[in-house]
Order: C-alpha cells, then sequence, then structure tokens
C-alpha cells in the first residue's frame, strides 16, 4: 500500500510539474507576441513617419518609379492623333525657358492642370495660360512668391481663385471669356492689385471689398450681361481708378456713383444701352470680341 501511495504521489507531483512547465512556455510565448506586436507598431510608425516626411519632389519620383516598373515592357509610346497636344518636348523648352526670362507661355495646350515644374519657378513673373482647360487655379501657386502678372483667358473658371490673395506681388489679373460669376469679398487681399479685368464673365454680383483696392486704375467688367450693380465702394477708388469699363452690361442700371463720385475717371467706358438704364438691349458682344481677340 505504502508503494502504490508513493507511485501515485510521483505521479501527482509528475503531472504538476508538467502543468507549471507549459504554463510558463503559454507565459513567454505571450511575451513573445506581445513584443512582437509593439515592435511591428513601432517600426509602422516609423514608417508612416518617414512617409509623412517625404517632399512632393520624393513622391513624385517615387509614384513615376513605380510607373516605370510597371510599365517596363513598354519599349514605344505613340500618342499623336488624340487630345494630347502639348508635347513633353515643347512643354519642357517653355519652362526652361521661363527659368532665365520669368515669364512662361503654356496659351492653346489644353491644360486641366498645371505641370509641377511650374511651382518650383522661383522667379516666375509672369505667366499666361490663354485657351486652356483650366477649372481654376491650385494652392500651390503660392510659391511663386514673385508673380506679378496672370492672363487666364478662355478657360473654364467658374469661381474666383483664392491663391490671387496669397501673391502679395501680384498686379494684374485678365481672366476675361471665363464663367466666374461673382467677386468675392477676400479680393481685399489683393491689395497690390493696379488691373483686374473681368470681361465677358457670368458676374451676377462684385463685393463691396473691391472698394479696398487702392492701387487699381482699371477694372473692366464689360459683358457680363447678367450684371445688375455696381458696389457704391467704387467711389473710394476715385484717385486711383482711371479706366471702368462696363460695356455690354444690359442687365445693368446706370449707377448714380459714376455720375456723383467719379467725374475724375479717364477712361470711363459704357454702352448706350448702360446710359439708358438697361432699357435697350441692342448692342451686340462684337465689341468685346474685339477688344479681347477672341
Amino acid at each position: 500500500e505504502e508503494d502504490g501511495e508513493d507511485g501515485r504521489n510521483k505521479v501527482t507531483d509528475s503531472r504538476e510539474e508538467e502543468d507549471r512547465k507549459m504554463e510558463g512556455d503559454v507565459r513567454s510565448s505571450k511575451g513573445e507576441i506581445e513584443g512582437d506586436a509593439r515592435s511591428s507598431k513601432g517600426e509602422a510608425e516609423e514608417e508612416s513617419d518617414s512617409e509623412d516626411e517625404q517632399t512632393d519632389e520624393q513622391k513624385e519620383a517615387t509614384r513615376r518609379a513605380e510607373m516605370r516598373a510597371k510599365l517596363k515592357k513598354v519599349i514605344r509610346l505613340v500618342i499623336s492623333m488624340n487630345s494630347v497636344s502639348d508635347s513633353f518636348e515643347e512643354r519642357a523648352a517653355r519652362i526652361a525657358k521661363a527659368k532665365d526670362t520669368g515669364h512662361l507661355d503654356l496659351c492653346g495646350m489644353k491644360r486641366t492642370f498645371l505641370p509641377d515644374q511650374v511651382y518650383r519657378l522661383k522667379n516666375l513673373r509672369t505667366i499666361q495660360l490663354d485657351r486652356n482647360l483650366l477649372v481654376g487655379l491650385p494652392r500651390e501657386l503660392e510659391r511663386c512668391i514673385e508673380l506679378e502678372e496672370i492672363r487666364i483667358r478662355s478657360n473654364l473658371l467658374e469661381t474666383f481663385p483664392p491663391v490671387l490673395t496669397t501673391l502679395q506681388q501680384l498686379k494684374l489679373f485678365d481672366a476675361n471669356g471665363n464663367s466666374i460669376s461673382t467677386v468675392p469679398s477676400f479680393i481685399d487681399g489683393c491689395t497690390a492689385l493696379t488691373s483686374l479685368s473681368l470681361s465677358g464673365n457670368s458676374l451676377t454680383s462684385i463685393s463691396p471689398a473691391v472698394g479696398s483696392l487702392s492701387n487699381l486704375h482699371t477694372f473692366n467688367v464689360s459683358y457680363n450681361r447678367k450684371l445688375k450693380s455696381i458696389p457704391f465702394t467704387v467711389a473710394n477708388l476715385q484717385t486711383s481708378l482711371t479706366i471702368l469699363d462696363i460695356r455690354g452690361c444690359v442687365a445693368l442700371e446706370y449707377p448714380p456713383v459714376l455720375e456723383s463720385h467719379l467725374e475724375e475717371v479717364k477712361g470711363l467706358k459704357e454702352s448706350g444701352a448702360n446710359k439708358r438704364g438697361g432699357k435697350e438691349r441692342g448692342e451686340s458682344r462684337a465689341g468685346w470680341d474685339e477688344d479681347s481677340g477672341r
């Protein structure tokens, strides 16, 4: 009996020892898993931080490298006879020239967006974007801090570009022949503007803030057929404004402010319809077409 009891005790002790060993192994494995998880999380966070620290140029280079890797079997690219109107060579040549001259001409290239290289032209002073397919101007344009003139006629703009308020050297903005519906209140941020031309758009309103543009000498809103009024604050510009063009604004009631406060405006241009309070609608758009070259 004593021998049997000793045997049973030995078996019990052996099982308890195995249980303790198994429990230790479980705790060890759990610790290893948690450690691996923390390590993976740390590596992921470091990778995320690294991605955030990448510059736009690095991201673009990475994107192009990935694209080349996917198209590694392509040995010839043919892009003739389609809507791609600007060759890579021509666009690159124009941008390269702009580095020396400070003037960039991308007219008539059917662009829907600006090339990234434009934002690296730190000495860019004038840019011409007429006859493209642009619906706006990107925020990145604020990097061109020396920009003085923007001509963007005959595009697809429907709103006044907010980025203009960040360009403290901007003196001329010509957006004739677009579909801009209003001159917004933030126009007062364009303090250096001397010429604002919005002929042939879809203007229905002009913010009174335009009256704060103390350097403005040319304000062209001709042939905006839905425009009904000019803000009274335009009278604040009588010491600077020399040209106010309201030809072809057939819905515009003749603003009394023009009679009582702008006697000194030398280049006031107005249509016969405007003079008669918008009652007559006989003037065609030919005048705007002739002036704008469209």
